[in-house]
């Protein structure tokens, strides 16, 4: 699985664990038990944290767009050299959120 997301964090491309242990974390559904990917430590944090509350993630989102008056969503990828990731495009071309 690692190496299919190119030994990245599946949600923001980083090849840094960010983490002490300098390991990757394995996400996985708390509901259902499936593993969903692996993710640095900070991303692994951020699901956590919103409880893997999917709502939560898009309020916070839409939270952040809001505060960028006058700045598109390209834009802002843009400043923040924001590269799409492998996985993300995957999930697109598949159809999957």
């Amino acid at each position: 699985m690692f190496a299919e997301q190119n030994y990245r964090c599946a949600i923001c491309g980083s090849k840094d664990p960010f983490s002490d242990n300098r390991n990757f974390s394995v996400d996985h559904c708390h509901t259902m038990g499936h593993v969903r990917g692996i993710l640095c430590s900070q991303c692994n944090h951020l699901l956590g944290h919103a409880r893997d509350d999917a709502n939560v993630l898009l309020e916070a989102f839409t939270y952040l767009i809001a505060r960028c008056a006058g700045e598109s969503i390209s834009q802002r990828k843009q400043r923040h050299g924001y590269k799409e990731n492998e996985t993300a495009k995957k999930r697109e071309e598949n159809g999957a959120a």
